[in-house]
């Protein structure tokens, strides 16, 4: 049986390997929730529609933030040097937008973190 032409199974591999390196990135975190969409076709030709991640009660070098939604849209990367062993890298910037809740308490400790 063959692969469908218009599956989304090189997203949902990318998911969990993502949500691992996000996870490396961040001192601590409570939840991590990564959403990647697009087809393979689209992925394989280097084009991801949409990425959504949101986090709960994460540390990123030092600053301490409550809840973060974040979402990227036409995202175009190098996936035909990827395949050949080179680094990822973004051809284009990404239009990103999000939400960020921080109470007092996360903004305190993070002033006064050694970053």
């Amino acid at each position: 049986m063959g692969l469908a032409v218009d599956s989304n199974l090189i997203g949902k591999i990318l998911t969990p390997a993502l949500r691992l390196w996000l996870r490396s990135q961040v001192e601590t975190v409570e939840s991590l929730e990564l959403e990647i969409d697009g087809k393979d076709r689209q992925i394989l030709r280097g084009y991801v529609p949409r990425v959504a991640l949101s986090s709960d009660r994460a540390i990123y070098q030092g600053l301490q933030l409550g809840r973060v939604l974040l979402r990227g849209e036409n995202i175009r990367i190098n996936i035909g040097q990827v395949i050949k062993g080179k680094p990822l890298k973004l051809l284009e910037p990404i239009r990103v937008s999000g939400e960020l809740q921080i109470s007092q308490g996360h903004l305190q400790a993070s002033l006064t973190s050694t970053y």
